[in-house]
């Protein structure tokens, strides 16, 4: 029940639909930020932030508290833990107990362990979670040793200036795109599938919005709809390297090792030409060299072999 994939904190980018790491419930991430430094550990907060639902909850270590690091959460305080939160003004508890209050690092490590915490009133039980809830977990390791799921996307190719139908018709096609992801990256996942099947009636030979639509049905548990989708981009365009990844990483999920280990490999092939310094234009920014090293420990894991 539990998916183990790679990511870099730093590096990598989420919260995208497109890795699972938008739209969570709940993040542990312990004894990690520890390692970084301050200005960092503010920019992978803010990241861990964007990454949750509101109402969705952070846990981290005891000696990660700090409203340096998370001044855009609420702390809250339950028995024998103070936990962040997320919260609009709907999802807001009864009672919220503020870091402020605290003097010290001793008294948080103190009420933590349930020694001389001060009363600070009941505090609302956390919402029950729902019953497609994913949590990423991240704890006790180095920045090196630190994993989750990688980060694919593709962009817009570049605009022909001197074909302006074509331009409008790419620039209709971004602005599609754009509002699809900022959906799903609420967790508006019906809203996005939705849009993802009014801009294929309008363009049937658009394989970016049916890797799209593929991603949102991975969300929603639907894998063999979203395997299905996939293999429709590709026929659209065999050489589209997020649709090979994204089924290397569906078979993962199902066991099916070989034919995940065959799609990696496909990505590998497409990415031969490219020096290790290439930005690849499908992925916002990813280097080549950074995808194929992905791509290896991936398969070096064991599920692959």
């Amino acid at each position: 029940m539990v998916t183990f994939a790679y990511l870099n904190l730093v590096e990598d980018l989420y919260p995208l639909p497109l890795n699972n790491t938008n739209a969570m419930d709940l993040i542990f991430c312990r004894n990690v930020l520890m390692y970084f430094t301050p200005e960092r550990a503010v920019q992978v907060g803010q990241r861990l932030y964007n990454s949750l639902v509101d109402g969705g909850w952070l846990m981290v270590g005891a000696s990660e508290l700090s409203q340096f690091t998370f001044p855009q959460f609420t702390s809250v305080h339950f028995p024998g833990a103070i936990v962040y939160r997320r919260e609009t003004r709907e999802s807001r508890p009864a009672e919220v107990f503020r870091l402020e209050e605290i003097s010290s690092p001793t008294e948080i490590v103190q009420q933590e362990g349930g020694g001389s915490a001060t009363d600070v009133g009941k505090v609302a039980p956390p919402p029950p979670l729902r019953e497609s809830t994913r949590i990423s977990v991240v704890e006790s390791a180095s920045p090196k040793q630190v994993t989750s799921i990688v980060a694919l996307d593709r962009s817009v190719p570049g605009r022909d200036m001197a074909a302006p139908v074509k331009q409008q018709g790419e620039e209709a096609t971004r602005d599609t795109t754009i509002s699809i992801r900022a959906l799903a990256d609420q967790g508006k996942l019906v809203e996005a599938l939705s849009a993802c099947d009014k801009a294929i009636a309008a363009d049937k030979l658009d394989p970016e919005i049916r890797y799209l639509r593929a991603i949102i049905l991975q969300e929603q548990n639907r894998e063999g709809e979203a395997i299905a989708s996939l293999k429709r981009a590709l026929y659209l365009d065999p050489k589209f390297v997020p649709a090979h990844f994204a089924i290397g990483n569906l078979m993962l999920r199902r066991g099916n090792a070989r034919v995940a280990k065959k799609s990696f490999e496909n990505v590998l092939a497409l990415l031969s030409a490219c020096r290790a310094e290439d930005i690849l234009p499908e992925f916002e920014g990813l280097t080549a060299g950074r995808c194929r090293e992905i791509i290896h420990a991936t398969i070096q894991i064991g599920a692959c072999q």
